[in-house]
């Protein structure tokens, strides 16, 4: 055991290495006026699991302040710890160094290209939702998938909310916007049955067929079949959505109940109340 404070005392006794110093303890100060605490810390940082040299750690731990004895050893003692970091344009940037305009110039760029994007594969997608006149929340769920900010498991991997970021359906691939709306297995079954239930119920003059543009934008509003075809599709989006939490893909009867729930509220709601029969005239008496 003295062996140990032997030794303990040597380390503390070493001379400056480098031009930083530290100050130690009065139990010390009569053994040592100063240390280098690259060799105290390094020491320390090698034997504090340890607790066979428990004597050793101790008094390397009087030895050293409490700010420094919490941080994390490097080889660079300059090294500045506890360091966070942000990567714009593909470089990594210091936040200390970086001005919040900088921050808000990124994400408004960022925004605009997620935008632009999606105008180029669906330039009416943004006028096709307005013109749905539905409530806000259906609303805010569609823009949330134009601007691909919705709530995915690979989104909310990122923010350390979940433990993986596969989907939850599948379990396989990364749960992305794409993914979640027509890219897996299980989700594209569940799009087909909606395609053969609306052309068996509204039998339209044209059989409807559902690509990714239709089942991720909806298609163009030529008429009222086509306006209560893309309520349908957002309901089946939302639906696909949040039955995630259950770990199964909704039933169709599920989303067509919703659709029924709706066309009742609107009945008894006032803004529709007067377009109610024109508007919900392609399925009366078939939900």
């Amino acid at each position: 055991m003295l062996k140990l404070v032997l030794i303990a005392l040597e380390i503390l006794k070493r001379i400056q290495q480098s031009r930083r110093t530290i100050k130690v303890t009065e139990t010390y100060q009569s053994q040592c006026s100063g240390i280098t605490y690259q060799d105290a810390l390094s020491k320390y940082e090698e034997l504090k699991k340890s607790k066979k040299h428990w004597l050793m750690i101790s008094n390397l731990k009087k030895a050293l302040p409490a700010n420094i004895t919490n941080l994390k050893w490097a080889n660079n003692p300059n090294e500045i710890k506890n360091e966070y970091f942000l990567i714009i344009n593909e470089k990594w940037i210091n936040l200390k160094k970086i001005k919040s305009s900088n921050i808000t110039t990124y994400l408004i760029e960022k925004e605009q290209k997620v935008k632009a994007k999606c105008l180029e594969e669906e330039p009416d997608a943004f006028k096709r939702t307005l013109k749905l006149k539905v409530e806000p929340y259906t609303r805010q769920f569609q823009f949330k998938i134009l601007h691909n900010i919705v709530a995915t498991n690979s989104i909310l991997h990122k923010w350390k909310i979940v433990s993986i970021p596969a989907f939850s359906y599948c379990q396989i691939q990364r749960e992305t916007v794409d993914h979640l709306l027509y890219e897996c297995i299980p989700v594209r079954e569940l799009w087909r049955k909606i395609q053969d239930w609306w052309n068996a119920t509204v039998k339209p003059p044209k059989n409807l067929k559902l690509g990714n543009k239709e089942k991720k934008y909806g298609i163009e509003n030529k008429s009222q079949e086509d306006i209560l075809l893309n309520i349908l599709l957002i309901e089946t989006r939302i639906s696909i959505f949040k039955n995630r939490e259950k770990y199964h893909i909704p039933e169709i009867t599920q989303i067509i109940s919703k659709l029924r729930t709706r066309k009742d509220v609107e009945k008894q709601t006032k803004i529709f109340k007067m377009n109610y029969e024109k508007r919900w005239s392609p399925l009366q008496d078939k939900i």
